[in-house]
């Protein structure tokens, strides 16, 4: 008999002791061959009673979360709205319009990210994603982003024709530096909310619902529930139900995709990077002149034909594929 502990043979290798004669261990009791009773069935049918549980409160997590941030953000919308309301890309307009959506849609997350977590009792079940990026991973997902925006371009030309014009502004050289200060600022506050999106959102509620329906069901229901928290901004400036539900699949198939850079690089910074990208390039056009804009495309139908085709690559690569799998930290056994 194998002795466990250091790897020397027993004197007999019928019994349940093994004697080890090398120091420092003398003596090694091993456990009689276990047979198969009933108990066995009960034991394994009272732990897959106790795993589902664990399961629905890694998802009752997200449903809290979702909830609050939709509830957060109508309260908010239902204020700020009306200060929404720019006219023209001008600096003062600029400054207005990204502080406005940053206000309504901007710290709700992390205030419903803390609130789910304590309500929830998963604490120790998040990993924020915080860690650096190298340069090749940073400019793959701005590059990313703005492939999104142009391959939208294109479609709306080749479906519609070039039906918007880019912004022109003329400006002198004080309203030159003006716009141009302005837009760094703007810049730095996107940035900053889509960094808190992006903890709450791809580090959060995506790992639990990843989890609990699947990699690839898991990844596109997070997307569309990001949609439906944009919901209150839509029903308050009296978009259409076509154009909500227009923007609600756009954000499933951009949640899929930011989703995947978060789960290939394990940092919130490329999710952050594109995301910002593309809020600073086509959102914030799409804030200042309403849907004169043609980068606006992104966050439309148009939209939907670079969106899908980049995740078919990334469905069709084996190494992109590999990367959507079950998340790391489930919720610990002792958590209640």
């Amino acid at each position: 008999m194998r002795h466990r502990a250091c790897g020397h043979f027993g004197d007999d290798a019928h019994s349940t002791v093994a004697i080890c004669k090398s120091e420092p261990c003398k003596l090694q009791r091993l456990p009689a061959p276990r047979t198969s009773t009933g108990d066995d069935g009960l034991a394994h049918a009272v732990k897959s009673a106790g795993a589902m549980p664990r399961r629905l409160r890694e998802l009752d997590g997200a449903l809290v979360f979702v909830i609050v941030t939709v509830a957060l953000t109508l309260a908010t919308a239902a204020v700020c709205i009306p200060a929404a309301r720019a006219n023209g890309p001008g600096a003062a307009a600029m400054l207005r319009a990204s502080v406005v959506y940053v206000a309504i849609v901007g710290w709700q997350p992390v205030v419903a990210l803390v609130i789910a977590r304590k309500l929830v009792g998963d604490a120790r079940a998040y990993d924020p994603g915080i860690r650096p990026l190298r340069l090749r991973e940073s400019m793959f997902a701005v590059v990313v982003a703005i492939v999104v925006i142009v391959g939208a371009v294109i479609a709306e030309i080749a479906m519609l024709g070039p039906a918007r014009t880019p912004l022109a502004v003329d400006l002198d050289e004080l309203s030159l530096v003006r716009v141009v200060v302005a837009f760094c600022v703007a810049v730095a506050i996107l940035w900053t909310q889509a960094i808190v999106e992006e903890l709450a959102w791809r580090s959060y509620v995506l790992p639990r619902l990843m989890r609990t329906l699947g990699p690839w069901p898991g990844l596109l229901a997070h997307g569309i529930l990001w949609g439906l928290c944009y919901s209150p901004w839509f029903a308050l400036t009296g978009a259409s139900i076509e154009a909500s539900l227009g923007f609600v699949v756009t954000c499933g198939l951009l949640g899929a995709l930011l989703g995947w850079l978060r789960l290939a690089t394990r940092s919130i910074y490329a999710s952050a990077a594109s995301n910002a990208t593309l809020t600073i390039c086509a959102g914030l056009p799409m804030l200042l002149v309403g849907g004169g804009s043609p980068y606006s495309a992104a966050f439309e139908p148009p939209g939907w034909i670079p969106l899908a085709a980049t995740i078919a690559v990334i469905a069709w690569r084996r190494p992109w594929r590999a990367v959507v799998r079950i998340p790391w930290r489930r919720i610990p056994e002792h958590v209640n």
